[in-house]
């Protein structure tokens, strides 16, 4: 049984609380935080001292419930850190639970310091230098978190985490250098290469801002949902592109395969984007298929949804459509 569980399965903490003991709710934003009662202070030390078995989200959950606050469980890992008469592992280790608990709450500066004094040596674990790394990573220290990433790189054993680490990498080093993205974009784009490659390469220049790349090197192949939403990709990269009539084809292509109403609305507005890409919009032929299924859609001839009707309006004053309003209320009566 965890630690954190006593008295036949009730929450240790919670336990002490049912006993009777000192409340330890939140004081008020202006008075002194509570003190973690000494039983819960007891428990705290000792789970310390095994690090592995450490219940970090446990404790985090179970310190907001009763005090609104993670601060009386920073206090005292603060203290414990600075408490000499405690062990130097229980002490690290109340350091590195402080360091983490202070970035899941944004308070990157003083996480960072924290971690870095407790990866520093040579000792230093993986995990240790992982968080260390996202950290410079999160804070913009490009550079430094590259270096870092790089550095425990080998070391990782695990097929998943080494991915998505040297997937940063990639990302971080094509930043820094446009050309590394270019060669990308060669590699991945030769004759005879793995389609999930090529489509994974163009996902990772989207992000670093080569969308025409990225739009010329990704292959649409799934179904239904998924293929609305690789279409919808594709026309967004046209769209920052400034490649107008491709970002219409794949829009146009995205509204065609959208199975849900939800889905449908957003592929309009990437469509009436695209047109306002090149002002091609209110010169569409009166006769274009899209123009029927948008004025179709978006004022039903059931009669006139709300949010339909706001979004209609939206395209009329953002796109000033105002021939495709004419078309539309003399060849199917809409708006009359």
């Amino acid at each position: 049984m965890n630690r954190w569980t006593q008295l036949t399965g009730t929450c240790f903490l919670g336990a002490v609380l049912a006993a009777g003991a000192p409340s330890l709710g939140a004081q008020g934003s202006d008075e002194t935080p509570a003190a973690l009662v000494e039983e819960v202070r007891t428990q705290l030390a000792t789970e310390l001292d095994d690090l592995d078995a450490f219940d970090i989200d446990r404790w985090q959950r179970e310190v907001l419930i009763e005090h609104g606050t993670l601060d009386p469980l920073l206090i005292e890992l603060e203290r414990l850190e600075d408490d000499k008469s405690h062990p130097r592992a229980r002490r690290k280790n109340a350091q590195w639970v402080r360091g983490l608990l202070l970035a899941r709450q944004g308070d990157l500066r003083e996480a960072l310091d924290l971690i870095e004094d407790f990866a520093r040596g040579s000792k230093a674990t993986l995990e240790a230098k992982l968080e260390k790394a996202r950290l410079l990573d999160a804070l913009g220290r490009e550079s430094k978190a590259l270096k870092e990433y790089e550095e425990f790189l080998p070391e990782i054993t695990d097929e998943l985490l080494e991915a998505a680490v040297r997937t940063r990498v990639a990302l971080l080093k094509m930043a820094q250098d446009s050309e590394q993205a270019g060669a990308l974009a060669e590699f991945a784009g030769a004759e005879g290469r793995d389609p999930g490659l090529r489509n994974r390469a163009a996902v990772v220049l989207g992000l670093i801002g080569r969308p025409a790349d990225a739009m010329e090197l990704f292959a649409v192949n799934g179904v239904e949902t998924k293929r609305f939403r690789q279409e919808v990709r594709v026309a967004e990269w046209a769209i920052r592109a400034g490649a107008a009539e491709t970002a219409q084809d794949y829009a146009w292509r995205a509204v065609s395969s959208a199975k849900l109403r939800r889905d449908r609305h957003y592929g309009l507005t990437i469509l009436v984007e695209a047109h306002r890409l090149d002002d091609s919009l209110a010169a569409l032929d009166p006769g274009d298929v899209r123009v029927y299924h948008i004025l179709d859609f978006l004022w039903p001839d059931t009669g006139t949804d709300a949010m339909d009707g706001l979004l209609f309006i939206g395209v009329l004053v953002l796109a000033d459509w105002t021939d495709v309003w004419d078309v539309g209320t003399v060849e199917f009566g809409f708006g009359e």
